[in-house]
């Protein structure tokens, strides 16, 4: 009787916030009591007769956790969340829809669509099925209690100009070949839009104008109210670094997002700062979170460095980032990207304690840890000097609680490019490691 007062008391909650016309945005509500879109779904159930051989509509999920600790939380239903278009605000329900067949009686499912049910201010409510692309699945919460993870709602926090919220799905891989080189993880996005649940639709004009996708990474920052960006993926060769930022943008009217080349130059000066951004942080990675790649793990070499009042043996195994053989090089090469300070400082404090043997790099395997409630940075403005030599990058951080719950941001320090006439460009003269 308590449980069904309390979800008696959440529903009656929600009306109140809908007729009032007056949703926070910001609150999200995990059900794990029967909603709407359940209720949608036990219908589809019942009046399908003929089922997919592929799939089962509004099959019991059977997700699979190795977590012991996940067993002692509900099942995750559906998860309820404020939205809004710009203009209204809705509630939407998220649900399983159509699941895989099990291979074997009691064998585990995976969910292949979800349903959405959305509710408008007037308790009209409407529904759409968003279906996991070929060979993916929709990447669903084991539990209640991470009904938080379902999707991602992206809001305009960046500044006043009305845009819709963009809901992203994450898709995981899981019919795939040996040879299968589609991405682990992708995303898709959906609005209301005109009133209207629907699935936004993206263009990629990157390589063939006007290509449809059917889907994006799942990493993307908020970096302009109407532009969202793929996290950069340096690609490391034995010249260097290469890094392209690919970008999204938004059209509001055509409900769709249009991939394209953002070129790191001076006239596009956001991305231009970012382009710095990324080249730094592929290196800082490697002085910070864990060791440049190493290949063989059979000879390394032993030495003994001093811990305390004793001392240690320790094991440094062969770098074999192409770029650099020799702790010079890697030096060298970290002079293209820093000034000498930052440098210095970066090799210092490595735990892999980069050095030489025998006329070649080696490194300590190890991470060095990662701050769990600090999330990506992004740029939220930039100040060139009056001589034009510097240029100051503001930032903010994203925060998330110990659940992995976004709760704000935090500011993230400046970012500063310096013109090195010698270099014929600029170096980074002030930079901070966002994880450590």
């Amino acid at each position: 009787m308590k449980m069904k007062i309390i979800a008696l008391a959440t529903a009656l909650c929600a009306v109140a916030t809908l007729s009032a016309c007056s949703v926070d945005e910001n609150v999200a509500v995990t059900e794990t009591t029967p909603s709407a879109a359940e209720v949608r779904a036990a219908e589809v159930t019942e009046t399908t007769s003929e089922a997919s051989s592929e799939s089962v509509v509004g099959a019991q999920p059977a997700l699979m956790s190795d977590d012991p600790a996940e067993e002692e939380y509900e099942p995750f239903t559906s998860y309820t969340f404020t939205y809004s278009d710009s203009q209204d605000n809705y509630l939407i329900t998220i649900s399983p829809g159509k699941f895989t067949e099990p291979e074997y009686e009691g064998a585990a499912t995976l969910p292949l669509s979800v349903i959405l049910t959305c509710e408008d201010k007037n308790f009209s409510s409407q529904t759409f099925e968003a279906t996991a692309p070929e060979g993916y699945y929709v990447g669903l919460p084991y539990s209640a209690n991470g009904a938080y993870t379902t999707c991602t709602i992206i809001k305009n926090d960046i500044d006043s100009t009305p845009v819709p919220d963009l809901i992203q799905l994450d898709f995981w891989l899981y019919d795939c070949s040996e040879n299968d080189d589609r991405p682990y993880y992708v995303s898709k996005f959906y609005t209301v839009h005109e009133g209207k649940l629907s699935e936004v639709k993206m263009i990629d004009n990157t390589k063939q104008e006007g290509e449809i996708l059917p889907y994006c990474p799942v990493d993307m920052l908020h970096t302009e109210p109407l532009k969202l960006m793929e996290v950069p993926v340096p690609e490391v060769t034995k010249d260097g670094v290469s890094l392209q930022i690919y970008t999204y943008t938004y059209d509001i009217a055509e409900n769709t997002l249009t991939k394209n080349v953002e070129p790191p130059v001076q006239d596009n000066m956001l991305y231009f700062g970012y382009y710095y951004y990324y080249r730094a942080m592929e290196i800082a990675y490697y002085m910070n979170q864990t060791t440049f790649p190493a290949e063989d793990y059979e000879n390394y070499i032993e030495t003994e460095v001093a811990s305390g009042d004793s001392t240690a043996t320790v094991m440094y195994f062969a770098v074999s980032d192409p770029r650099f053989s020799t702790y010079e090089e890697l030096y060298n090469y970290m002079l293209t990207i820093f000034n000498q300070r930052i440098t210095d400082d970066m090799l210092a404090a490595a735990p892999m304690q980069y050095k030489d043997f025998n006329g070649k790099l080696y490194g300590i395997l190890g991470d060095g840890g990662y701050n769990i409630n600090l999330g990506p940075v992004t740029f939220t403005g930039y100040e060139i000097s009056e001589d034009g030599q510097t240029i100051t990058f503001h930032t903010r951080q994203l925060t998330r609680d110990d659940n992995g719950v976004e709760t704000g941001y935090t500011d993230g320090g400046d970012f500063v490019l310096t013109a090195n006439p010698d270099k014929n460009g600029y170096i980074i003269t002030k930079f901070r490691y966002p994880y450590s």
